[in-house]
């Protein structure tokens, strides 16, 4: 099974899946509303749970389930009293209806379930951006997702460099971060669509991660530069670095170095060898280090590709584009 997708969940891409599961619909054209509503809109409710009473019998406990109703799957198996189900459809309604109404330019690039259900994502393409220099074509999009029992409703920016899927959280724009959080609370569906406009916003009319990844490539590393930039992004504990050097080397930071210098110094990657050498270039090796883990039954290719997207990779690629966007030098 890949990562997530069940037997029971369904999705709808426009283009291919890397998965290639026929659960994912694969199509030559955007996303239709209609069809994002058929996969998105299955009935959910908050069920409360029993327990063994101390008297005998049984008694209602101050605990709930998220039950997908149509399925009889359990979702979620406890959640609070707070905990408000809005259904994934009236997301999707709202969204239409604000979002994708002030900014046609947005079209539905895909839509699924994962976990039987328990999380629904959706994304919007953007923009494409072709840096000076580099084959390969990035592509700017803005997602949301909604994973039940496993935090709070989520927006975020982020963009593919499509040679290799390599995905980059995109922290651009004065620092600022892309990731929202929303709680599941009954004001959930309207803030959830009040970030996504205002990513919309962010995307449409400043560019700004575009024109950042432009600027990069023209800004080609000196010599020692990649090496002070690595030490700065993947620093070693303490002074053993400075101590005792070849304990240093068999740190994760300095293992994880060097396979971040090897990739740098390829030019088998779409790119000229000026854009190659380039900070953008070295964002890009970064990006391919995080994104290419070595697999196991546990984390295949699509927990990797989720959480380049959502988790920690995600916020070591924004750190590496923060850190190479504001540090003016970076050679000892």
């Amino acid at each position: 099974m890949s990562h997530g997708i069940t037997e029971i969940d369904r999705g709808v891409v426009w283009g291919t899946t890397w998965h290639g599961l026929p659960q994912y619909l694969q199509l030559d054209r955007p996303v239709t509303y209609q069809e994002a509503m058929e996969v998105l809109n299955f009935p959910m409710k908050k069920r409360q749970l029993w327990r063994t009473s101390p008297l005998g019998g049984y008694e209602l406990s101050n605990a709930w389930e998220i039950v997908r109703t149509d399925t009889g799957d359990a979702l979620v198996p406890f959640v609070g009293s707070k905990f408000q189900v809005i259904g994934n459809e009236k997301l999707l309604e709202h969204v239409n209806d604000t979002v994708l109404k002030e900014f046609p330019q947005l079209q539905i690039e895909s839509v699924g379930t994962l976990w039987r259900g328990a999380t629904t994502f959706v994304n919007l393409k953007v923009n494409d951006i072709q840096i000076p220099g580099d084959d390969s074509q990035t592509l700017n999009r803005i997602m949301w997702w909604n994973p039940l029992g496993k935090g709070s409703y989520r927006t975020c920016a982020h963009n593919v460099r499509v040679v290799c899927a390599n995905t980059l959280a995109a922290a651009a724009g004065s620092g600022q971060e892309t990731h929202t959080k929303i709680a599941h609370t009954k004001s959930g569906g309207v803030k959830i669509a009040a970030a996504l406009d205002t990513l919309a916003r962010h995307f449409l009319e400043l560019e700004a991660l575009g024109t950042t990844l432009k600027e990069l490539a023209t800004a080609r590393m000196t010599e020692g530069e990649p090496e002070g930039f690595l030490k700065r992004y993947l620093p070693i504990p303490g002074t053993l670095e400075k101590d005792d050097p070849i304990a240093a080397e068999g740190t994760s930071q300095f293992k994880a170095r060097k396979l971040i210098m090897n990739r740098f110094c390829r030019y088998d990657n779409g790119m000229d060898d000026n854009t190659a050498g380039s900070r953008y270039g070295m964002l890009q090796a970064v990006t391919y280090e995080c994104d290419h883990e070595k697999l196991t039954p546990a984390k295949d290719r699509g927990m990797v590709i989720w959480d380049g997207i959502t988790g920690n990779r995600a916020g070591r690629k924004a750190e590496a584009l923060e850190l190479l966007t504001t540090v003016d030098k970076f050679a000892e």
